[in-house]
């Protein structure tokens, strides 16, 4: 809303301030100002401030309101008496008070209407047209912009519709009626008639052969508060969005309807003295209004809220009782009840949409005090709260990601995707987004092709999110918390003097067992994946096993995958589930740990190739070499595959590093070999592999 600085002069003194720091005031209050402008208007120059406000301040949008405003920010005193000349103008009119100049299918509306006959058009004064040219309306007739005038002064729109050939007394013929789609129940809207005629659609717009035109000399004065569903519903299907419609949306005030309506009248009489104006019908003046809204708001609850403040000494201190009074009297509140913890206070008929739960009353108390003027420092807390033991567990595997060299990324539980087994949404908000997803992995993928147009050829990420499922036994959605990787874009140098080349599956299969193997003792790799997932290479992936539970899968991603991502070369992936790996820590936390002394003597290595033409598994080989019955082999790594010249086809040469060492002494190499040997024997005899 925009109006100006001498208009704003008339309701409250402005004589100590600037409009630059009137501007600030008001922005810091929540009335915030967008611009402050120069004009010049019917030769006069003016500051014109262009104010919004939220959409439940209703009362803001009105010069009343904003001065009402102002007057309460800068403890100034209200200068305006208009009501005092209103009810004055009473004494001179006709009222007639009949609630049911309205049909039965319509709640009662408050309402005034009266006709006034024998108008000639002309000129508005000066005082109304600088007021329109300040919000932007041009001036039209004496009538219109009164009527305008009107609503940007109080907030009150009214209707003017022509009133041609019809009798004074007619207007009792007119009421409000309600038209229905029978289809829809939302799409109800308020007319205007007389008799069987539509006049208008109330509030929103005058039918064409009602708008009042050059020979109009009779009119319908209306002002009404329809139901603001009921002008929304109007301003749809019109496609329709006026000054007017604005303000009976957020809502209007049975009171202000009164005076805005009386001014009204006092103007057109001031401008026009030989109008006639007939019977006023209404049912607001000299009726019962309702009772006012009344909000109990406690000393106590409030300074926990908002927490103490600073008194002109800069000291800290509660808020006094005092001021607590005076605000909320200052915004037109009254105080009708006053105890040593608690005020009971009433709220004013313009403020009743916004003011109606003690929170409310609270942020009055806190804008209107200066939010500047509060203490800014948090509270301490001397309770010690106890970590969450499932969030604890998270961050050590997300830590653990993070220094193995992935990022963590976030994306939506919703994908622009149709699965036939999937979660697919009924109504989705967007089309884009209509089902839950059913992996991770797939939103990995195009992360990755992202980075790499996007010339972040290193990405490697992991995320921690839920997937979905049906159930197949009932119609629930099943949910699973899951933790998923990829990653093998870094190139990987054996030493300075070699070249960079790809990540092999082994060390793929290496960074997860860096992930794992703290964690988790024994890790089992069941390479039989078939049919769980078509992001994987089938002959390069396996399923994690951990207590002879499936716990994820893990495997180099399928080339037809990586051609429809346009990757260029093989990365890898993970999915495990994440609530396994939570319960299993919690439970290996609970149980006994068993700590052994470390050997100080020194370790001998032997190692050992076997050509593989079975299709034998190296987890195979190395559980076989495990089980035979010795106390001094540590560990066994594998080091090196071999496939080519000088090996039959269909042949592999696996090599393995045999550690042994003895907790009781050096060993003999004697002894190594005899173990040794007997380790060769049973890899011949029962996986009948041979030896380079």
């Amino acid at each position: 809303m925009k109006i100006s600085w001498k208009c704003l002069n008339q309701f409250v003194d402005l004589k100590n301030i600037t409009p630059q720091e009137l501007a600030e005031k008001l922005t810091i209050s929540g009335c915030e100002v967008e611009e402050i402008s120069r004009k010049n208007i019917l030769e006069i120059e003016d500051d014109i401030f262009d104010i919004s406000s939220t959409p439940n301040r209703a009362d803001l949008l009105s010069i009343i309101g904003i001065a009402r405003e102002i007057k309460t920010i800068l403890n100034n005193n209200w200068k305006h008496t208009d009501k005092e000349t209103i009810k004055n103008l009473k004494k001179n009119l006709i009222f007639n008070n009949n609630t049911n100049f309205i049909s039965s299918d319509v709640n009662p509306i408050p309402h005034f209407s009266c006709i006034i006959s024998k108008i000639q058009l002309k000129e508005s004064p000066d005082f109304v047209q600088r007021v329109l040219i300040a919000a932007d309306i041009e001036p039209k007739n004496s009538i219109l912009d009164v009527c305008d005038y009107i609503m940007l002064k109080w907030g009150q729109p009214l209707e003017v519709i022509n009133w041609p050939n019809y009798a004074t007394n007619s207007i009792e013929q007119v009421n409000f009626k309600i038209k229905n789609d029978s289809n829809n129940t939302n799409k109800a809207i308020l007319t205007t008639n007389y008799k069987s005629e539509t006049l208008s659609f109330t509030g929103v717009e005058i039918r064409e052969q009602y708008i009042i035109n050059n020979n109009t000399t009779n009119v319908l004065l209306q002002g009404c508060i329809p139901p603001p569903s009921i002008i929304r519903n109007t301003t749809k299907m019109l496609n329709i969005r006026t000054n007017s419609t604005i303000r009976y949306e957020r809502g209007l005030d049975k009171n202000t309807l009164e005076f805005a309506y009386l001014e009204a009248i006092a103007l057109l009489k001031e401008i026009h003295p030989e109008v006639v104006i007939s019977t006023i019908y209404n049912n607001v003046v000299d009726s019962k209004m309702e009772q006012k809204a009344a909000i109990q708001i406690n000393f106590n609850k409030l300074e926990s809220i908002l927490g103490p403040v600073f008194n002109p000494k800069k000291r800290i201190v509660s808020i006094d009782k005092n001021d607590i009074s005076q605000i909320l009297i200052s915004i037109g509140c009254s105080i009708i009840e006053k105890q040593e913890e608690s005020l009971k206070v009433e709220i004013p008929s313009y403020r009743i949409h916004d003011l109606y739960r003690e929170i409310d009353l609270i942020e009055e108390i806190a804008r209107i005090h200066g939010f500047n003027n509060f203490v800014e420092s948090l509270p301490k807390f001397s309770k010690q709260y106890k970590k969450n033991s499932r969030q604890y567990h998270i961050n050590k595997i997300k830590e653990k990601l993070r220094f193995l060299g992935f990022t963590e990324v976030i994306h939506y539980s919703l994908i622009n995707q149709k699965e036939n087994n999937g979660v697919n949404l009924k109504n989705p908000l967007v089309v884009e987004y209509n089902t839950l997803r059913s992996n991770l992995l797939d939103n990995l993928l195009s992360a990755y092709q992202y980075n790499q147009k996007n010339n972040n050829i290193n990405f490697e990420a992991f995320e921690i999110g839920r997937v979905f499922s049906k159930n197949n036994k009932s119609t629930q959605v099943a949910e699973k918390e899951m933790v998923a990787g990829i990653f093998g874009s870094n190139l990987i140098r054996d030493s300075w003097n070699n070249p960079l080349r790809e990540m092999n599956w082994f060390e793929a299969k290496g960074v997860i067992e860096l992930l794992l193997g703290n964690m988790y003792s024994k890790i089992n790799w069941n390479k039989n994946i078939q049919n769980k997932s078509i992001v994987f290479h089938h002959e390069k992936s396996a399923t994690l096993i951990i207590e002879e539970k499936e716990i994820g899968i893990f495997g180099e991603v399928h080339p037809k995958i990586r051609k429809q991502y346009a990757i260029p070369f093989p990365i890898y992936c993970f999915e495990i589930d994440l609530n396994f790996l939570i319960q299993y820590n919690l439970n290996k936390q609970s149980s006994n740990i068993t700590f052994k002394p470390y050997s100080t003597f020194p370790v001998i290595n032997r190692d050992i190739s076997v050509l593989d033409s079975l299709g034998v598994s190296v987890d195979s080989i190395i559980k076989m070499i495990y089980n035979v019955d010795n106390t001094i082999l540590q560990k066994i790594e594998l080091f090196d595959e071999y496939k080519g010249p000088n090996i039959e086809d269909g042949t592999r040469s696996v090599s393995f590093r045999l550690s042994y060492k003895s907790n009781f002494g050096t060993l003999k190499a004697s002894e190594v070999d005899f173990i040794h040997e007997k380790i060769k024997k049973v890899l011949k005899n029962k996986l009948n592999l041979e030896f380079r």
